[in-house]
C-alpha cells in the first residue's frame, strides 16, 4: 500500500486575466509526491463557498469509499444508489494540467463556483486542499476562522489588506 502525503500549509496566489493561477510550492510538492504526472483535480466543495484541489489518487479513494458505503447500506437493508452517489461526487470535477511552476488554468465553472477573481488562497486540509477567494473567506467569520487568519496574514504581507 502506497502511503499518501497529506496536504498541509497555505499560500496566496494571484489569478491573471486568463484565469491562470499557481499552486503554492509547499502544496505543489505534496501534489507531485502523490501523483504520477502534473495533473490537478478540481472539485466543488460540498458545503463551503470554495473549491477543492487534489490529485488523481484521491478520486480512486473516493470511489472506494462510495463502494464501502454501498456495501454497508445494503448489508443494513437500506437502499443505496451507487450511480447517483458517484454522479454527485464525480460529475462536477475537472482535471487540469499544471506546469513546472504549478501554474494551471482555473476552469471557468469552478472559478465561478469559488467566486474567484484576482486572488486564490490555498489551504491544506489533509487529503485535499481548499482554494478560497480570500475576500469571501474574510467577509464571513463563521466560514473557517483559522483559514481566514492565514488569508489575512498573506494579504497583509502583500499590502492587500
Amino acid at each position: 500500500m502506497v502511503t499518501r502525503q497529506v496536504y498541509a500549509g497555505q499560500g496566496l496566489s494571484a489569478i491573471d486575466a486568463k484565469g491562470r493561477v499557481s499552486v503554492p510550492a509547499n502544496l505543489r510538492a505534496i501534489l507531485e509526491a502523490n501523483s504520477d504526472g502534473r495533473s490537478l483535480v478540481i472539485a466543488r466543495h460540498p458545503t463551503q463557498p470554495c473549491i477543492i484541489g487534489h490529485d488523481r489518487g484521491w478520486l480512486a479513494e473516493l470511489d472506494a469509499r462510495l463502494k464501502e458505503d454501498e456495501a454497508r447500506e445494503k448489508a443494513a437493508g437500506r437502499p443505496f444508489d451507487y450511480y447517483a452517489a458517484a454522479e454527485e461526487v464525480f460529475g462536477q470535477v475537472d482535471e487540469v494540467p499544471y506546469d513546472g511552476s504549478g501554474r494551471f488554468i482555473l476552469p471557468p465553472f469552478f472559478k465561478h463556483k469559488g467566486d474567484l477573481a484576482d486572488l486564490a488562497f490555498f489551504h491544506g486540509a489533509g487529503p485535499f486542499f481548499t482554494i478560497w477567494n480570500p475576500r469571501v473567506l474574510l467577509s464571513d467569520p463563521t466560514l473557517h476562522p483559522k483559514a481566514a487568519e492565514g488569508a489575512a496574514y498573506f494579504m497583509a504581507e502583500r499590502g492587500l489588506a
